[in-house]
């Protein structure tokens, strides 16, 4: 393949990672407007559902926004661009940026139950770019390590946010007070999430970043709960048990498998 032809796909990945930033901060009001939290009717926003984080959680978009365009750059290098994983995936990863950027416009317009398709259909894109990063080895060691730990983070971080973005969907469209009860639902959703992060943890043990994402943001719906925002103790101490749980199950199978692949 010529040097033109290989350069083509990390000049289009870098162009979309900065449209995905961009996109991300127009969603949070920089450029003037609503921020994402208070676009329809608020229901994004941390009181608004007892699975919804608090705002601080958000802040882990900034770091995998940062790592995407990092790693957008580094791929101009042609021993990044040339590798057989990057030729692999580069479609893929370029579908999560346009997927990222379209959910942000779903939100903005409202669209809610759309976003809901836009971010499952985020999730099982990076999903394959997950599956496709842990045997890989054709990349050098740092730049392997670089994208497990943006990837792990991204892929974690949008499984644990799909499910908020579902109760807001269903309060936005009038969906409420389901029996058993809303208590009963968010802690079904946060046993899900502790699934979904333990799944990550035992299949995808080289993105040790994804569950971590995910305790991340079932750390800061416990934080929300448990204090003035929708507050419900239950929901709160359940979701605090959980993330420590997620940490402690990738903490022991992360070193345990580390021992297993030396022996």
């Amino acid at each position: 393949m010529s040097e033109k032809n290989t350069l083509t796909p990390s000049l289009i990945v870098l162009v979309t990672a900065i449209l995905a930033l961009f996109g991300a901060m127009y969603g949070s009001g920089v450029f003037g407007g609503m921020s994402m939290t208070e676009t329809a009717g608020g229901v994004l926003a941390p009181d608004a559902t007892l699975v919804a984080p608090d705002t601080p959680a958000f802040s882990i978009w900034t770091v995998i926004y940062l790592g995407l365009v990092a790693l957008a750059v580094w791929n101009l290098n042609p021993r990044i661009r040339d590798s057989a994983l990057f030729q692999e995936i580069w479609p893929w990863v370029t579908a999560s940026l346009i997927l990222n950027v379209g959910w942000i416009f779903t939100v903005r317009f409202e669209l809610l139950w759309l976003s809901v398709l836009v971010i499952f259909l985020l999730l099982a894109v990076l999903c394959v770019i997950a599956i496709a990063l842990v045997p890989n080895s054709s990349l050098p060691t740092a730049a392997q390590l670089a994208w497990r730990a943006v990837f792990g983070l991204y892929v974690g971080w949008v499984a644990v946010a799909s499910i908020p973005n579902v109760a807001s969907a269903l309060v936005f469209y009038g969906v409420e007070d389901i029996p058993p009860g809303g208590t009963f639902w968010a802690i079904l959703l946060i046993i899900i999430a502790v699934i979904i992060a333990v799944a990550l943890t035992f299949r995808l043990p080289g993105l040790v970043t994804a569950p971590l994402a995910i305790a991340w943001g079932l750390t800061w719906v416990s934080v929300a709960r448990l204090g003035d925002q929708n507050p419900n103790v239950i929901v709160g101490w359940v979701a605090a048990f959980s993330a420590v749980a997620i940490v402690c199950t990738a903490v022991v199978w992360m070193a345990t498998h580390r021992r297993s692949v030396r022996a």
